[in-house]
């Protein structure tokens, strides 16, 4: 009874070895079909490029934007999150965008990396001065 375990196991692992780099090599951003994000405005969808694109940034290697992380995000938030957290986040969306144009008179998508990534910073400090989360991270 053992050998048929062993040879089943056997089988599948030589089997993924060679079929898994084929399928993973098929995996890329011109592959994977767009999904429509029907709850965020084409600003709001540019908004969270450049964010994503300020902490990730294209360099010697391809940046967040380059690789779709925003569309990931964006249906992230669309398929696992229900509407108070998608409206809780594009709230935060909104008071960065205002943040910025109440302190360089234009909106994030036009301001300077260097501006952009002040403004993730102050945002960053805003956060550590919260309170924690009342709820546990595991609930059990």
């Amino acid at each position: 009874m053992k050998r048929r375990a062993a040879l089943k196991s056997l089988v599948l692992t030589v089997g993924g070895t060679i079929y898994l780099p084929a399928w993973a090599n098929n995996w890329n951003l011109d592959t994977i079909p767009e999904k429509q994000n029907g709850f965020v405005s084409p600003d709001q969808e540019s908004l969270l490029a450049e964010i994503v694109e300020t902490i990730i940034p294209a360099t010697d290697t391809p940046g967040a934007k380059d690789l779709g992380v925003h569309l990931f995000i964006l249906t992230m938030l669309a398929d696992c999150y229900d509407k108070s957290a998608q409206t809780r986040f594009l709230t935060g969306l909104a008071e960065l965008d205002k943040k910025v144009k109440d302190n360089y008179n234009q909106s994030f998508v036009a301001c300077t990396p260097a501006q952009c990534l002040a403004v993730l910073k102050d945002c960053e400090e805003a956060a550590k001065l919260l309170p924690p989360a009342k709820e546990p991270f595991f609930p059990f």
